[in-house]
């Protein structure tokens, strides 16, 4: 979906995106979103890579209750 989004944007500037949103059923700021997705802070990549870390040592038995420090 998101590369339909960029390449709709690239072909052609004057498309009434209001319009098209209507007729595919799609929110406008998730075309926006698509069309120009937001950075991942470097911070918030290795904060997932731990906590998935944590998850496989315990042997998929973690959760929210044993992981209060993150």
């Amino acid at each position: 979906m998101d590369s339909l989004n960029g390449q709709l944007a690239e072909q052609d500037k004057r498309v009434n995106k209001s319009l098209l949103c209507k007729l595919f059923g799609v929110m406008k700021s998730s075309y926006y979103y698509g069309v120009k997705p937001k950075p991942i802070s470097l911070e918030i990549v290795k904060h997932k890579a731990l906590i998935r870390q944590i998850f496989t040592d315990s042997k998929q038995s973690a959760g929210t209750a044993s992981l209060p420090y993150l």
